[in-house]
């Protein structure tokens, strides 16, 4: 069980930051795709995506959502562990997002938003008239037009997401502190002893204690007179 736990903590920040990648370049796609709709409408002589129902954005948002859910789940289960155990855990998690080149993040978001794109278009065509058109027509009909918006959409939601990501990085201790307020006034407002798990809060999380209170188990002096 202990190898299990250490096996996934190794690998939750390289997936954290996977998971984070896919859901910007899915976001980047669903709006490019939009965005190809209505400007084709005035730049494009033969628009493609007119009179083709587009299911894939629905299967799009749903895949994008259930991402964010699972990095979400991911980021409380670290902030947690982290408040309870000082062990780091949310430090590593994000730790990718401060070594990871911005070149490299927003090209691997751009690739993954032309696919989705792609995919998502052909989606349509095979559901509307079962066939898979060319590549231009999964770009709305010019593969220039297509492919600029779908770059300038996937450049945004990366540099937008990578901003978010090391903003929280840089946050990673108020964000551990915050619960550690948040679990011991749970605690507190529960009524249960709560002794073994302010032993393993970091210092700085823990309740206040009169420094009396720690010489020879006696109990201190109210906190007015010390």
């Amino acid at each position: 069980m202990l190898y299990r736990a250490t096996a996934v903590a190794r690998i939750a920040p390289a997936a954290f930051l996977a998971i984070v990648v896919l859901i910007s370049g899915c976001l980047a796609a669903l709006v490019a795709h939009v965005a190809i709709d209505f400007v084709g409408d005035y730049a494009v002589a033969h628009d493609t995506y007119d009179g083709v129902a587009h299911h894939s954005r629905a299967v799009v948002m749903v895949c994008a959502i259930a991402l964010a859910l699972v990095a979400g789940l991911r980021f409380l289960w670290s902030a947690c562990d982290d408040a309870h155990c000082a062990n780091g855990a949310l430090q590593a998690l994000v730790r990718p997002v401060l070594t990871v080149r911005a070149w490299r993040y927003v090209a691997t978001v751009a690739v993954i938003a032309v696919v989705t794109l792609i995919a998502m278009e052909s989606l349509d065509a095979f559901l509307d008239t079962g066939r898979i058109g060319d590549l231009a027509d999964a770009l709305g009909g010019s593969a220039p037009l297509g492919l600029s918006l779908t770059l300038a959409c996937a450049a945004f939601f990366a540099l937008a997401s990578l901003r978010v990501l090391r903003s929280i990085a840089a946050a990673h201790r108020t964000i551990v502190d915050a619960f550690c307020a948040l679990l011991l006034g749970a605690r507190a407002l529960s009524g249960s002893p709560c002794s073994q798990f302010a032993a393993v809060l970091p210092d700085d999380c823990g309740a206040a204690t009169s420094v009396l209170a720690l010489r020879a188990a006696k109990r201190a002096p109210p906190q007015l007179f010390v």
